[in-house]
């Protein structure tokens, strides 16, 4: 087997990223699927895939090489291993905490390919105060953002308002206030956001440089627990004109953020007044959308990341997947 023509495929979570750790119980899941997702289809597609796992996980990737981990010098070891002897590498890693931006610095410096966004978009995107700084300067609606750490309730309108970790992931930390019920945190890694009214909803797209392929949108469940919002779950595909409408800010962020490459997911809001529609975060990343697009999907979804020309086709019947990433046919 020449390894020259093998895809390596690091998911964070599950694939030794966190070794000497304990393991997060809400993340595994998702990473186990988006992991199993995606090699299982590269392996569909007749690639030579090679791939890491956790020790302390019993992960079955039917027709994968894997490389067992269980140290994080290991982890470092194996990946600039087989990220160097690949043909190229996916990264599925979170943005909290610049873990995506470090493990893709990593490819970086070794001069690996990458199947992902270059290093810059990685930062722009990871950093939702940047993001909303770059989207407001090229004209797309998102909503306000400042520091939490500088911010003051005296210079808001707004009803009811979003604290959350500048650099984060999903709902990681999130949470909504009134103006009234305002004290500053001690972290200084947080932002707040005015609280957008409408209809929580995701896209993702594929991206080969002037090549951009938009997948069908899904509309989100986002749960209120008191002050805390947490991710539930999405169903897709977004009805129409809905998803014509989710489909027009995609084509924006992607004329807009330059860098971006292969899976990318985009959380927005769509108002009441389609005018009014918001992008709230850029995921430079592949996502736990991934699974159940791909069980949407009629082709193969991961091919047509390596392949601006490979066919897709959807299935139009609806799939449910909830925070865990497990998908169900509505």
């Amino acid at each position: 087997m020449d390894e020259r023509s093998a895809i390596f495929v690091f998911e964070y979570v599950c694939g030794g990223g966190l070794a000497g750790q304990a393991l997060p119980r809400d993340l595994v899941p998702q990473g186990r699927a988006m992991l199993r997702a995606v090699v299982d289809d590269l392996v569909a597609a007749g690639l030579t895939v090679w791939t890491t796992c956790d020790h302390r996980l019993d992960l079955q990737l039917a027709g994968a090489h894997v490389d067992v981990i269980e140290s994080a010098t290991a982890c470092r070891r194996h990946f600039e291993q087989r990220a160097s002897g690949a043909a190229d590498t996916l990264v599925i890693a979170p943005e909290s905490e610049r873990i995506l931006e470090q493990w893709s610095g990593r490819l970086k410096k070794l001069g690996a390919r990458t199947l992902g966004c270059d290093l810059g978009a990685i930062r722009l995107c990871a950093d939702k105060l940047a993001t909303a700084r770059h989207l407001t300067s090229a004209a797309i609606a998102t909503p306000p953002t400042e520091r939490a750490c500088t911010w003051s309730p005296r210079t808001t309108s707004a009803c009811r308002l979003v604290i959350k970790p500048r650099f984060g992931a999903g709902c990681e930390r999130t949470a909504i206030f009134r103006p009234s019920q305002w004290q500053r945190p001690p972290e200084t890694d947080l932002i707040v956001q005015p609280y957008v009214e409408g209809l929580s909803a995701s896209i993702s797209m594929l991206v080969h440089q002037d090549v951009v392929r938009l997948l069908p949108a899904g509309q989100q469940t986002i749960r209120r627990d008191g002050q805390r919002l947490t991710f539930v779950g999405v169903r897709l595909p977004l009805a129409e004109p809905l998803g014509r409408r989710c489909r027009a800010l995609a084509a924006q962020v992607a004329a807009a953020v330059p860098g971006l490459n292969g899976f990318v997911g985009i959380d927005l809001v769509l108002a009441a007044d389609p005018a009014d529609d918001c992008v709230l975060e850029i995921n430079p990343r592949l996502t736990v959308s991934y699974p159940a697009l791909r069980a949407a999907c009629r082709t193969n979804l991961a091919l047509a990341i390596l392949d601006p020309a490979a066919e897709l086709k959807w299935d139009a019947s609806p799939v449910d997947f909830d925070a865990a990433a497990s998908i169900t046919a509505a």
